[in-house]
């Protein structure tokens, strides 16, 4: 069996969605990284991450890709679509009390940590 790439990727979260996504829809895929390809800057880390699929499953894999990005195209591309940002306001809509209270939750327990841990080493 001859693996043949599906697609490649510049980073490693963008080939693991490609890559879940072949595994979902049936397809048989391998992940594969190339070290020696130009833009690998000391030779150590990965520059290109591939998604290898067999070669009778290629063609039929790259357009499962192409139509998967097709699908999760940026919505501001689109000229029906309302920019996503118009629709979130801090304060205003029911996503942006969520993202308000999250931060405001989280400001809390760092602020908390740092207490507790002041408090921890003053006693020291």
């Amino acid at each position: 069996m001859k693996l043949v790439p599906a697609a490649t990727f510049g980073s490693l979260p963008e080939a693991s969605v490609a890559f879940s996504s072949l595994s979902s829809a049936g397809f048989n895929p391998v992940a594969g990284f190339n070290m020696n390809t130009p833009g690998s800057a000391d030779g150590m880390a990965p520059s290109a991450y591939r998604v290898l699929v067999p070669e009778d499953e290629a063609q039929a894999a790259r357009q499962f890709l192409s139509e998967l990005r097709r699908a999760f195209a940026d919505p501001a591309a689109d000229q029906d679509e309302p920019d996503v940002q118009d629709r979130i306001e801090p304060g205003r809509t029911t996503l942006g009390r969520v993202r308000l209270l999250v931060r405001f939750l989280a400001a809390g327990a760092v602020l908390a940590w740092i207490v507790v841990t002041a408090v921890l080493l003053l006693r020291r």
